[in-house]
């Protein structure tokens, strides 16, 4: 049997296994209705006529967005306050509040330096606005502390809150309008962050480019879940490193996503013991 042949036969027998289980119940198959076309930009002017009308819109779209920021993160930044604080109490100038809340308006603004992190959110205008939604606020912190301080601080601590955070939106049937056939949609990929011509760690995966020269790269791979919500909008619930540790040292081959994703359900299971989930993958 040629290479071909054994690859049609093995791919017929898999969908043979998943007509059974479907038969059987062991797993669902979800049909999607066809997306609605989005409408098209009507071709008009402007509905404004005066300069006051269009600040009073954009004030009122502000202030609407504060809302759900301050509900949001009122929610969230006392489960990260309990993280416990890694640094030297003496040292302490800004507390852990202030610098989470600094990395949460990082993510928001997709500030991708910390200079130009320093150099925004420091403004007078910004600093004023900021401090009516959160009193606490004395100073704003320099971009090193933080990084300094998420160097120290342990990732799946605060994953740990994130995830709480929404089975507190989950409980309290924030997205019941987003479920599909009464389950929740988690969709789950894998994305390559960077790669590099050497390795800077052991841990990251190893490849071969270049054809006839087969140069090795090194490259950092990652399997994220979202949860999927409407209007193409999605939330983060976990991410699993593709990497190679201590525990697949003496096997022969890597880390790859199929064994990431072995790992990652097992971790779904036991956060969303209740929850109706169908997972999307490809």
């Amino acid at each position: 049997m040629s290479h071909r042949e054994r690859k049609i036969q093995e791919r017929k027998t898999r969908e043979a296994k998943i007509e059974e289980q479907i038969k059987n119940g062991t797993i669902i198959r979800v049909t999607y209705e066809e997306k609605k076309k989005k409408p098209a930009i009507p071709n008009r002017l402007s509905p404004f006529t005066t300069s006051e009308e269009e600040l009073k819109d954009r004030q009122e779209t502000v202030e609407k967005a504060v809302m759900v920021y301050y509900r949001m993160l009122s929610d969230l930044l006392p489960k990260l306050s309990r993280i416990q604080d890694p640094r030297k109490p003496g040292k302490i100038k800004h507390k852990m509040k202030v610098l989470i809340i600094y990395g949460i308006l990082m993510s928001m603004y997709q500030i991708g330096s910390r200079r130009k992190a320093n150099q925004m959110i420091s403004r007078p205008v910004f600093f004023d606005n900021l401090k009516t939604m959160f009193p606490e606020l004395e100073t704003m912190p320099h971009a090193d502390t933080l990084a300094r301080l998420l160097e120290k601080l342990e990732a799946s601590q605060i994953l740990e809150c994130m995830i709480g955070l929404l089975k507190d939106l989950i409980r309290n049937k924030k997205f019941r309008n987003f479920m599909h056939k009464k389950r929740f949609l988690i969709a789950i990929d894998g994305t390559q962050k960077f790669f590099r011509d050497f390795q800077w760690a052991p841990e990251c995966l190893q490849r071969h480019v270049g054809g006839e020269t087969q140069t090795p790269q090194y490259y950092c791979y990652v399997l994220e879940a979202v949860l999927i919500l409407g209007d193409g909008i999605t939330l983060p619930v976990m991410s699993e490193f593709i990497e190679n540790n201590e525990n697949n040292k003496e096997e022969s081959k890597q880390d790859c996503e199929r064994k990431g994703f072995y790992r990652m359900a097992e971790k779904l299971k036991k956060i969303f013991r209740k929850t109706k989930l169908s997972i999307i993958a490809d």
